[in-house]
């Protein structure tokens, strides 16, 4: 999904800082485990042949549960860095379906089974009053999500039945397992961010504080 605070752009922009001479360090930021609401609009559409399924998510809760992230110096004043991220989450899933000029849509609840995503990426920190400024410089397009919802069937019997009328050609085959894993668009690159110094713990900010000085 095109979006600017994407599944979990701000978790995985905010943990991504850049240091000039720290050694490699692990930083496991616990006040960030928490409860996220709507972070996440519409997902990167799917192509089938003819068939386009554009997803969107009105609404939907993720829970982090855990994050874990490396940070090593690039030798250009940013920083390498490897996330990994312990979610689950339940929301509403939409699937808007084109296909030989015939479009419709199908609902559904949506599940995102707990799960780790790996993210790795550069960017570059700097120490501002009340907290840090993140700019990522290189960020993956996108992150796949697995999900579970109803939607997938309905998308399949949708399909039967448009591929049985004169003058249409779809592949179905397939179909059930199209929705198994979606894919979250991430931001582009360049784009500031800024993490508070009350969503770190005291102990967070000694070491990241630490780290960018490379002490």
């Amino acid at each position: 999904m095109t979006v600017p605070r994407s599944l979990p752009t701000f978790l995985l922009v905010a943990l991504l800082p850049g240091a000039a001479l720290a050694a490699p360090h692990e930083f496991a930021f616990t006040q960030l485990n928490k409860t996220y609401t709507d972070f996440v609009s519409e997902f990167a559409p799917i192509e089938q042949g003819a068939l386009t399924i554009d997803l969107s998510s009105p609404h939907q809760v993720l829970v982090v549960k855990e994050n874990h992230v490396r940070l090593e110096p690039a030798g250009d004043g940013g920083q390498k860095a490897h996330l990994e991220l312990r979610l689950m989450g339940s929301g509403w899933l939409v699937a808007d379906l084109t296909a030989a000029g015939m479009t419709t849509r199908l609902q559904d609840q949506l599940l995102v089974p707990e799960q780790t995503i790996a993210v790795d990426g550069k960017a570059k920190i700097e120490r501002i009053e009340g907290g840090y400024r993140v700019t990522p410089t290189e960020l993956p397009g996108k992150v796949e999500v697995r999900i579970q919802s109803k939607v997938g069937n309905g998308l399949l019997s949708w399909c039967d039945r448009a591929s049985a009328m004169p003058f249409v050609s779809l592949d179905c085959t397939g179909l059930e397992r199209s929705l198994d894993r979606v894919a979250v668009p991430m931001p582009a690159p360049g784009t500031p961010y800024y993490l508070p110094d009350a969503d770190l713990t005291p102990a967070d900010r000694q070491a990241l504080d630490a780290y960018l000085a490379g002490r």
